[in-house]
């Protein structure tokens, strides 16, 4: 298919102007699988998501700590947590961009076309939406807000103190702000704590 787009269009529209696969195709007229084709045809990498940020800046702040760390990710993309800690300890690691609040919101269930069904882990809110239960599958929650000049903050939160209901997650960019979540800012001492209990309810 002839899209009247080149290879050094493409890249300088994807890799240097940061456009999207469909933000491209609807310029062209095609459709976003065309683009993505394209694109591996001409050896331009896909760029990271902000999950996938998210992600390696704990597990790069974690192992700057002495933790070992397992990216469960790269073993199996529908593992129910992210990162396991010590060989002991499940995280879960939620990423967001800076918003235009001057705070970080964090999506915690799925649009009904992801078309996640129902289980012991996961349920269905009134919304249409699916969320899974994080304290059935997590030790350990790690949101981390990333600014456009790539400074990241951490918010470390047990699971147990998010309520099955929550949708979203909202936490501020400012550290004097009064919200619930600041008192995550940065405690990692929440690691060791969780992991104590993990040993407790595991034996190991």
């Amino acid at each position: 298919m002839r899209t009247g787009i080149t290879a050094a269009g493409l890249r300088r529209l994807y890799t240097d102007l940061h456009k999207t696969d469909i933000e491209i195709a609807e310029f062209f007229g095609v459709d976003r699988t065309t683009i993505v084709h394209m694109r591996k045809s001409h050896n331009i990498t896909s760029r990271k998501t902000i999950g996938e940020i998210g992600e390696e800046m704990v597990v790069k702040e974690l192992k700057s700590r002495g933790y070992l760390v397992r990216n469960m990710n790269d073993e199996d993309k529908l593992h129910p947590f992210d990162l396991l800690v010590n060989e002991n300890l499940r995280i879960e690691v939620k990423s967001s961009t800076l918003s235009k609040d001057n705070g970080f919101t964090f999506s915690l269930s799925e649009k009904p076309s992801n078309k996640n069904v129902e289980s012991e882990n996961r349920i269905r809110l009134a919304s249409g939406r699916t969320k899974k239960l994080f304290r059935k599958t997590c030790d350990l929650m790690i949101f981390v807000g990333i600014e456009d000049n790539g400074d990241c903050h951490f918010y470390l939160i047990d699971p147990y103190d998010l309520d099955d209901g929550l949708s979203v997650l909202r936490a501020p960019l400012n550290p004097s702000s009064k919200s619930k979540y600041n008192k995550g800012r940065e405690n990692w001492s929440l690691l060791q704590k969780n992991s104590l209990m993990r040993q407790h309810q595991t034996g190991f």
